[in-house]
């Protein structure tokens, strides 16, 4: 009979091993869904938008040598045929004039 109580008790041993293991799978999985959670909601992915900006949008040329943004949030492009501001949705097209001293000095930027 003894051989009984020790098998009741290793019984017993294996069932808290099994309960605390699943307990401790458990809370680790809802952490790890509550972080997701949190993550997601306070730092939306968001996929950067691309479009193609050519000369049929009034790009003064297809080939550029820069893109910068400045601080209002204009694009600018330099091309060989002029500077590019583009406000996201048209382009302003700076140029050099002879008749202008206020122009810029050359057309390849």
């Amino acid at each position: 009979m003894p051989s009984l109580g020790r098998e009741k008790s290793e019984m017993i041993n294996i069932f808290r091993n099994l309960l605390t293991a699943f307990l401790f799978i458990g809370i680790i999985l809802e952490y790890s869904l509550i972080a997701q959670e949190n993550t997601t909601s306070l730092f939306p992915q968001q996929m950067p938008k691309f479009e193609q900006i050519s000369t049929h949008q009034g790009l003064s040329q297809n080939s550029v040598t820069r893109i910068l943004k400045d601080s209002r949030g204009f694009m600018w492009f330099c091309t060989p045929n002029g500077l590019n501001r583009y406000d996201g949705k048209s382009f302003k097209v700076y140029k050099h004039s002879p008749d202008d001293p206020n122009s810029l000095s050359n057309n390849n930027v």
